[in-house]
Order: C-alpha cells, then sequence, then structure tokens
C-alpha cells in the first residue's frame, strides 16, 4: 500500500477554459436553441442501465435528450427501444471525436452522469466524463456513488440514491425547476482548482517528494 498513489481523473483545461456561447454552438452542432437540452456522454454498456435514460425521456417529453458513445451496436439496439417505445425526443449520436465533446457539453443545459451498481468498477472508478462536465460550469444530475462523492456533494450537483429511478427523476426536476441553480459555476470553480492534468501532476509529484 505505500507504494499506491491513489488520484482522481483529470480534464484538459485547455478545451474548457473558455466558455463557449451556448447559442452558437448549437447552431454549429445543428441543436434547437429554443430547446432545454440534457445530455450524457459515456459508454452504452448494458451495465449502466441506458435504459434509464429512455425512461427519463418518456416522463420529460417536453426536453431533448442526447446520448453520445458506443459501441455502435448497443447505440443501435437503443434507437430502436427508442423508436419501439415511441419515444421521439431522445437521439444516440454513437462516439464522435472527444475533440467535440466540449462543445456538446456547453450546448446543454444539464449533464447526466449516471451508472448503475452492476458497474464492476463504481466501488474504485474516477470517471473522466465528470471532470470534463464540471468543467463545462453546466449542471450536473448524477448518483450517490461512493467514489463520486469524493469529488461532488449537494452544493456542487443533484445527487440522487443510486437504487432508485423515481429519485433520479425527482433530481432531474429539481435541476430542471431551479433556473437560478450555482451548482454548475461551483462545480466548474473546484474543477479548475484541483482536477486539471497539470494539477494532478503536481500532486503526483508532490506525493514522490
Amino acid at each position: 500500500r505505500k507504494k499506491i498513489i491513489s488520484i482522481h481523473d483529470g480534464f484538459n483545461d485547455k478545451a474548457y477554459n473558455k466558455m463557449l456561447d451556448k447559442e452558437i454552438c448549437r447552431m454549429d452542432l445543428n441543436i434547437p436553441k429554443e430547446k432545454l437540452i440534457v445530455l450524457y456522454a459515456g459508454s452504452l454498456y448494458p451495465d449502466r442501465e441506458i435504459e434509464n435514460i429512455l425512461f427519463l425521456a418518456k416522463k420529460f417529453n417536453n426536453v431533448l435528450f442526447y446520448v453520445i458513445g458506443g459501441p455502435e451496436k448497443y447505440s443501435n439496439f437503443y434507437i430502436k427501444l427508442s423508436k419501439k417505445e415511441n419515444i421521439n425526443n431522445i437521439y444516440f449520436l454513437g462516439r464522435i471525436a472527444h475533440k467535440l465533446i466540449p462543445k456538446y457539453l456547453f450546448a446543454s443545459d444539464i449533464l447526466l452522469a449516471i451508472w448503475s451498481n452492476k458497474v464492476t468498477t463504481i466501488k474504485y472508478c474516477s470517471p473522466l466524463k465528470l471532470f470534463e462536465y464540471m468543467a463545462s460550469g453546466k449542471k450536473i444530475v448524477t448518483q450517490n456513488f461512493t467514489t463520486i462523492l469524493e469529488v461532488l456533494d449537494e452544493k456542487l450537483a443533484f445527487i440522487a440514491d443510486n437504487k432508485s429511478f423515481n429519485d433520479l427523476s425527482k433530481k432531474l426536476e429539481d435541476a430542471i425547476s431551479n433556473k437560478e441553480s450555482s451548482h454548475g459555476n461551483l462545480a466548474r470553480e473546484k474543477a479548475f482548482k484541483n482536477y486539471t492534468w497539470n494539477i494532478r501532476v503536481k500532486k503526483i509529484i508532490n506525493k514522490l517528494k
């Protein structure tokens, strides 16, 4: 144990240093500027229980949901499932170039950072997307997994019980209704203060010293 340094992941501050204008990003990405946009970026493996996003889309039918990620076969599976369930307000974009992720985050209103207890690494993961989400300054809806709570608290995000879809739905509703929320700005401040790649490297060097 004395030889192990445990440090959270981070993000490239150069990609997020300048906050891009939401309307310009939406115009560039062909996203409706008048709609509220909820976005998920990450893996679509079955253990992520992505069907919960479909359930959210079905409930919040006045909101547009964008899902970025693969593998392609799972993206196609959820496209077919959403059509079967007649859910018309969700878009699966598949995998996209990582350099485009910041523009999609800045174009959004709310970001979903959700997993499930089936994810084998959930007790010790440090997901990259969490820190990129924080850096974008957008509202985050997430779940109370231990590893996530090491980074976020109720002042920085809307945190749902990881065993309850109803609570996840409620937290999304809270994020939507709380238009003057400071969560996103506070999360962005913490990201730049603690989780850039350069800061991460300095932490490692200090540990080695």
